[in-house]
C-alpha cells in the first residue's frame, strides 16, 4: 500500500482520485456503482474520474446510453511512471505523454481485452477492416475459445458489423483454422448469422497483419503480430478513418457472408 501511495504521488493524483484509481478494475464500472462500492456519493465521484480520464489513466466506455469507465493498463502506468523518473516532473508527463485522446496498447492481455469490449457494444455498429494475414494473427494470438465468445457476445448483443475484407476470406479462413488444427464447425457457427454487411476488395488491398476498428467515437488500429493497438478518440481522426472506409467500400464488392459461411458448414 505504501508503494501505491508513493507511486500516486509521483503521478501527481489527489488523495481520492488515489482511493478511486486503487478500487477500479479494469473492466468498465459506472460512476454509481463506483461510488456505492467506495460509499461515496455519485457527485464526489464524477470530478475525480473525469481528471483521470483527462490524464488518460482512465478510459471510457459508452455501453447503450450509459458512460462506464475504467483504469488504463499497468503497462501504460508504467510507462508514465519511468517518464515521470526521467523528467522528475509529472506536470509535464501529463501535458506532452499523456493525451486523452490517444492511447497505446501493449501485450496480449491488454489488446485481448480490448477487443473483448466489442462483444459488449449493444445494437451499435462496429465498420472492421481486416486483411487475411491480420486474421491469420488473431488466431495466433487469440485463445480460441475466447475468440469463439468474442463472436458469439457480439451475435447475441445485436452489434452491426460493417466489414471490409480480402477476396476470398471465407476460404482462406477456412484453410487456415484447419491448418492450425482448430474447428472449423465452432468458429463459423460463432459469428455466422450475426447482422452483418460484408465488402470484399482485391486481394493486392489491405495486404498487411493489421487491421482497424472503428466506433461512432473511437478506432483501433491492432497490430496482433507485434502485439500494439493504437486507440483513437479523437473526433477528427476517427471521421477520418470513417470516410476512407466509405471509400473503400464504394470500390469494393458487396457479398452475403453469413450465406457463404451457411455454404461451407454444409459442406463440413
Amino acid at each position: 500500500m505504501k508503494e501505491n501511495k508513493k507511486l500516486f504521488h509521483m503521478l501527481g493524483f489527489s488523495k481520492l482520485e488515489s482511493k478511486i484509481f486503487n478500487y477500479l478494475p479494469e473492466y468498465p464500472q459506472s460512476i454509481s456503482n463506483i461510488g456505492k462500492e467506495l460509499r461515496l456519493p455519485r457527485t464526489s465521484v464524477y470530478g475525480p474520474v473525469e481528471s483521470l480520464r483527462k490524464r488518460g489513466f482512465v478510459e471510457v466506455e459508452k455501453i447503450g446510453r450509459r458512460l462506464f469507465y475504467k483504469k488504463t493498463s499497468h503497462e501504460f502506468l508504467i510507462n508514465n511512471l519511468k517518464l515521470i523518473l526521467n523528467k522528475g516532473d509529472a506536470s509535464e508527463v501529463s501535458k506532452n505523454f499523456v493525451h486523452p485522446e490517444f492511447f497505446l496498447h501493449t501485450g496480449k492481455e491488454d489488446l485481448i481485452r480490448l477487443y473483448n469490449q466489442y462483444g459488449e457494444l449493444r445494437g451499435q455498429r462496429l465498420m472492421g477492416i481486416q486483411s487475411n494475414r491480420s486474421a491469420d494473427a488473431v488466431l495466433n494470438a487469440y485463445p480460441f475459445e475466447k475468440l469463439l465468445e468474442v463472436n458469439k457476445n457480439i451475435k447475441k448483443n445485436g452489434v452491426i458489423i460493417e466489414g471490409l475484407l480480402q477476396e476470398g476470406f471465407v476460404d482462406f479462413y477456412k484453410s487456415t483454422l484447419k491448418k492450425r488444427g482448430l474447428s472449423v464447425k465452432k468458429a463459423f457457427e460463432s459469428f455466422g448469422g450475426r447482422a452483418a454487411d460484408t465488402t470484399y476488395v482485391p486481394k493486392e488491398f489491405l495486404n498487411s497483419d493489421s487491421e482497424i476498428m472503428i466506433l461512432p467515437k473511437a478506432a483501433c488500429i491492432f497490430n496482433w503480430t507485434r502485439l500494439v493497438a493504437i486507440e483513437i478518440r479523437n473526433k477528427e481522426t476517427v471521421g477520418l478513418f470513417r470516410d476512407l472506409f466509405a471509400l473503400a467500400k464504394y470500390f469494393g464488392r458487396k457479398v452475403d457472408q453469413n450465406k457463404m459461411v451457411l455454404e461451407q458448414m454444409e459442406m463440413e
